[in-house]
């Protein structure tokens, strides 16, 4: 009987091979959630980690909104994750056309 190990992206299988052709699972482990990406700003966030560049807080402020301009999932949760506009924003003027 010849034992094998096999891992994928859900976890680390060891499997137990019989003579009869027959496959014993003897130990699943699990994998460790991956983290779930929001938008565009945790991609490059984790690219930058990845490479080792070292996130400051401006860093912070892009990547928030970065995924608010691109996020990633449903169109309810793109709305959700929009940045919101201030309704006290004051309007561009616009001056009414003057003839000469």
């Amino acid at each position: 009987m010849a034992h094998t190990e096999i891992n994928t992206r859900d976890g680390s299988w060891v499997l137990e091979l019989h003579a009869d052709g027959t496959v014993e699972v003897l130990q699943f482990t699990a994998a460790p959630p991956r983290k779930k990406w929001d938008g565009l700003g945790d991609v490059i966030a984790s690219a930058t980690k990845a490479v080792g560049i070292k996130p400051c807080t401006s860093c912070e402020e892009r990547r928030k909104m970065l995924n608010g301009m691109m996020p990633f999932g449903t169109a309810e949760q793109a709305a959700a994750a929009a940045p919101k506009l201030d309704a006290e924003q004051p309007k561009p003027d616009t001056a009414p056309e003057q003839s000469l």
